[in-house]
């Protein structure tokens, strides 16, 4: 098993995570400031050119093995750290500030391109003749962001910013072209595979700040900031000159597909005050803001020439191009709330789901004939598909008791 005849792979590495920061104040009797500011997330690394031209008949015998199998993959981006802000008893007023970090950018995957000018036989489940694939990194995700006061007796200001999720790495074009026969047998094996695939977004860090107790005025404000791109997919191309054909369920003669990265979601955000004894003028302002998902990426052209295609088994397809646009990252919830206060004014708002991107043109062409055997089984899948645009969010303000 996993014995691939030829692996050719440029792998960018995974950026690292950022730091945590803490900040707290115990028992102040004088105002007390905490500040806190989470360390970014590293960038992922690129993902090189891979090239693979061979002109000699290949064989493999073994579950999940390919023929060939070339990939150029970007590193992840890297996790950011969160910032966390406390303060347990401050006699004249407390300020807690939190920031998370920014998630770090997925890599970008340099171009495949595979020629073979010979027979390729590949036996086995799940097995392959070619595998040709472009993937960018994922973006890492924002750091988290709490800010908050257990008791403070003379009024308290909660300041939570969740980081920014990482945009996802882009990928590049994917060049197949293969001369003489290509045999895949096995369930969910397929003559040929390429495919271009754009990273997905990081989401944003959630956010929460609140106030436990406090004789005067609290501010709570939290606000969440924008899940990451998707990166955008590359163009894909598949010439076969001679015959695919495959033996076994849910197999594959030819898929080509380009597809962009979907956007991540926004951070939740909670906001909250608790128990206030308010003696002169005073009150409670709780605010969340939350941000919106980051925006889907665009697909690419994918073009398909094949000779001769046959499948035989359940739930097949013979050729599959297909372009999809990466879905727009939703909007997380957003709530703000106070327990017990005199006067009160809580705000919630939230910016949205984000769009999703575009499909590519699609294109097949034939040069022979496509034979299908079994049940649910298809001759051309032939697909462009927008992506979808990302969900709002409930968005929640009250007061418990007043």
């Amino acid at each position: 098993h996993l014995s691939s005849g030829i692996v050719a792979q440029s792998v960018g590495g995974g950026g690292g995570s950022g730091g945590w920061a803490v900040s707290a104040s115990e028992a102040t009797y004088y105002a007390s400031i905490d500040l806190s500011l989470g360390g970014s997330g590293g960038r992922g690394g690129k993902g090189g050119e891979v090239t693979v031209d061979w002109g000699s008949v290949i064989t493999t015998a073994g579950d999940l093995s390919a023929g060939i199998l070339a990939q150029s993959v970007g590193g992840g981006g890297g996790t950011a750290g969160a910032g966390l802000s406390e303060s347990s008893v401050t006699v004249y007023g407390s300020a807690n500030i939190a920031v998370g970090g920014t998630g770090g950018s997925g890599g970008s995957a340099g171009k495949v391109s595979v020629r073979q000018a010979a027979d390729i036989v590949a036996t086995g489940r799940g097995s392959a003749g070619i595998v040709a694939q472009s993937i960018g990194g994922g973006g890492g995700w924002g750091g988290m962001a709490m800010a908050g006061s257990f008791i403070s007796a003379h009024g308290a200001l909660q300041i939570a910013v969740g980081g920014n999720g990482g945009g996802g790495g882009s990928a590049s074009d994917v060049s197949v072209q293969q001369t003489g026969v290509v045999a895949a047998s096995g369930d969910y094996s397929a003559g040929i595979v390429a495919q271009s695939i754009g990273g997905g977004g990081g989401a944003s860090g959630m956010v929460l700040t609140g106030t436990g107790y406090t004789e005067q005025s609290d501010i709570n404000l939290g606000i969440s900031l924008k899940g990451g791109a998707g990166g955008s997919a590359g163009r894909v191309f598949v010439q076969q000159t001679g015959s695919v054909s495959t033996t076994g369920k849910s197999a594959a003669g030819i898929v080509a597909q380009s597809i962009g990265g979907g956007g991540g979601h926004s951070g939740l955000v909670l906001a909250v005050a608790g128990a206030q004894r308010v003696q002169w003028l005073g009150g409670s302002l709780t605010m969340a803001v939350g941000g919106s998902g980051g925006k889907g990426s665009n697909a690419d052209a994918v073009h398909v020439i094949a000779g001769d295609v046959s499948t035989r088994g359940d739930a097949s397809t013979a050729i599959e191009a297909v372009s999809v646009g990466g879905g727009g990252g939703a909007a997380s919830a957003t709530a703000a709330v106070d327990i017990v206060s005199k006067w009160n004014v809580n705000m919630a708002l939230s910016a949205g789901g984000a769009d999703g991107g575009n499909g590519g043109d699609v294109t097949v062409s034939l040069n022979g004939a496509v034979n299908t055997a079994g049940v649910e089984s298809k001759g051309i899948k032939a697909m462009s598909v927008g992506g979808g645009g990302g969900s709002g969010t409930l968005v929640l303000a009250g007061t418990v008791k007043s």
